[in-house]
């Protein structure tokens, strides 16, 4: 539901752009660009408007023109055209954000204008990543904190949503703690994952201690043949990988008495293979 008669064409010389804000959205060229009361909406590089004229008071078919252009927004679009669309008095920012599932409290509005401030560069890898709102919530922790180094380091390394997330929590927690922001950049020799690494083990040294003793332990467990056991990290969570390969009887037989041989040595030390930050 739009107006109730055909949109206008117009130059967009005679419409306001003050919306303009950076989208994930490729704009067709030769489509006119979609206003609402000459305010432009989308399409704003474009020479002529569709322009809608819908009155002000009639809150839901402005809101189900601008989501029908915008169906879906990642956290940091949806913080762009917040920024810009907050100062137009007669738009519904709220509903149009709660189309998007945002709520629109002081949390998400602190976390917006933190991630504005962000370089281009790494708020393009926001879009391209879909990071959430919660996904950088550590920003607001770093208080003077400079990230560039950080934020180049995540960006240099390729990292992926996940990577990207734990670079930061544990760049501005051992920043906070101490460490010189240029030892916590990546290195040249280094890959994403062999820099999580180093990180994690800066800021959780004693776990990652703990977390090489559970796995030669593990080692030592008589698995047989093929079959493979290993502790491994996924994002946050750790866990134990169990692989069994059984070729006879007997291959399942060693099975059964290495998983009783690890669960005898989780009972009388907990914390070996889960160690606990």
């Amino acid at each position: 539901m739009t107006s109730a008669r055909p949109p206008e064409l117009l130059p967009i010389s005679q419409c306001d752009t003050q919306l303009k804000f950076e989208s994930a959205l490729h704009w067709p060229e030769g489509l006119p660009a979609v206003a609402v009361n000459a305010l432009v909406l989308a399409g704003f590089g474009q020479s002529l408007v569709f322009n809608h004229q819908i009155p002000q008071s009639d809150r839901t078919a402005i809101v189900n023109l601008v989501t029908s252009l915008y169906p879906h927004m990642s956290f940091l679009e949806a913080a762009r055209f917040w920024r810009q669309a907050r100062l137009v008095p007669w738009l519904p920012v709220d509903e149009i954000l709660a189309r998007w599932n945002v709520l629109l409290d002081e949390h998400w509005i602190r976390g917006a204008q933190l991630a504005l401030n962000l370089p281009k560069g790494f708020q393009q890898w926001m879009v391209e990543k879909k990071i959430s709102a919660q996904e950088m919530q550590m920003l607001g922790s770093a208080g003077d904190l400079r990230l560039e180094a950080l934020l180049h380091s995540i960006l240099a390394a390729g990292a992926t949503r996940s990577q990207g997330v734990q670079a930061l929590e544990l760049g501005i927690e051992l920043a906070l703690m101490g460490q010189p922001m240029q030892e916590l950049a990546l290195q040249p020799d280094e890959t994403g994952e062999m820099w999580i690494d180093r990180l994690r083990e800066l800021r959780y040294p004693n776990s990652i201690k703990k977390e090489a003793e559970g796995t030669a332990r593990l080692q030592n467990l008589p698995w047989p043949g093929q079959s493979q056991a290993r502790w491994v990290r996924q994002g946050d969570k750790a866990g134990l990988e169990l692989r069994l390969f059984v070729a006879d009887p007997s291959d399942l037989k060693k099975s059964v008495t290495s998983l009783q041989k690890l669960q005898d040595l989780l009972e009388e030390n907990p914390g070996t293979l889960w160690p606990k930050h």
